[in-house]
Parts: C-alpha cells; structure tokens; sequence
C-alpha cells in the first residue's frame, strides 16, 4: 500500500461501528449481531488492527486534529468499561485527541445504568444518544 504523505485530515471524525446488541430487533436494518463477551472481545483485537492498516496509509502525521468520535452500534453500551478505556487509551497512541469536541456512544435503555454512565463521564463521553427501543417504563 502507498502513503499518502502529502494528504493531511483537518477536522478528522472516527466513526466506531459495535456491531452487537442484546437480540437483534424485528426493525433494525443495522449489521448486527447477538453479544457475546468473547466475539466482543476478538470485535475489538481486529478493530486496534483495522486501525494500524489505515496508518500504514494514512501516518498520524497526516491526521492533524481528531474532532470528533462516534461510537454507533448495534448497541454500544454493552461495552464493558474496561475494554472501552483499553480501547480509547489505544487510540489515543494512535491519535492526536487533544482537539477533541465531542464524543457520542450510542446506548439502549436495556443496558445502561448509573455506573456505566459514570464510566463514560471518566472517559470524558460527552454526548450519549440513547435509542427508544421501549416505551415500557420498568425498562426506562
């Protein structure tokens, strides 16, 4: 594959595709399939890969300002806090994330509570955009 030196990204966007969810809804068009922590895991191995293979292409010096990052699914928030600060602190070797504005994960009602948010708060999420797969208030 050849460099591109000369191309530089201002105002560089990751978008992060989570392809699993809880069960997989009668409406939903998404790639997505039924979570497993392990697939979860071997998901996230071949993503730190996926983003190594576009730096062989594209160098980090070429990516001046990372502005924003989206992290859509399936269902995000069934990321373990852990595994999503391991994969944000690979990231950050990767990428200048100082000029950072906004940072999106994509949750369901059905896997969300106060603890994950608080993760999300430490690692500095900003924005959460929570899906309406049930009006049933036991679940909200």
């Amino acid at each position: 594959m050849e460099k591109k030196k000369n191309r530089v990204f201002e105002g560089f966007g990751l978008y992060i595709h989570f392809p699993f969810c809880i069960k997989k809804c009668s409406y939903c068009d998404f790639v997505s399939y039924q979570f497993h922590k392990e697939l979860s895991q071997k998901y996230f191995l071949y993503l730190k890969r996926e983003v190594e293979l576009f730096l062989e292409k594209f160098p980090k010096e070429s990516i001046k300002r990372v502005q924003t990052i989206y992290i859509g699914g399936g269902t995000p928030s069934l990321i373990e806090a852990e595994q999503l600060s391991n994969f944000l602190s690979f990231l950050k070797c990767h990428f200048d994330l100082s000029n950072l504005k906004e940072f999106t994960i994509e949750a369901n009602p059905e896997s969300i509570e106060k603890e994950k948010f608080k993760a999300f708060k430490t690692l500095k999420i900003n924005r959460v955009s929570i899906g309406v797969q049930s009006f049933n208030d036991e679940t909200l």
